[in-house]
């Protein structure tokens, strides 16, 4: 609608319960609202957190969120 389109690459800390406990612009997609929208969508996920030895503990992830108007 807003022709608007671009990358919105964002820090999420991920617990050892895999729901994420802080989130972060690291950059953005030059559109406020797209990497709010990244944002919001992706804090409501819930993801592997990270392992070692076996044990699940808490880690920071970068994740890339591709807006792309088709």
């Amino acid at each position: 609608m807003n022709n608007e389109q671009g990358v919105s690459q964002l820090e999420l800390l991920i617990g050892a319960d895999g729901r994420v406990r802080e989130s972060r612009v690291a950059q953005s997609s030059g559109f406020f609202r797209l990497d709010q929208a990244a944002l919001q969508a992706l804090s409501a996920c819930e993801f592997e957190p990270e392992r070692v030895d076996g044990v699940a503990r808490q880690a920071w992830a970068r994740i890339r969120y591709v807006w792309r108007l088709d």
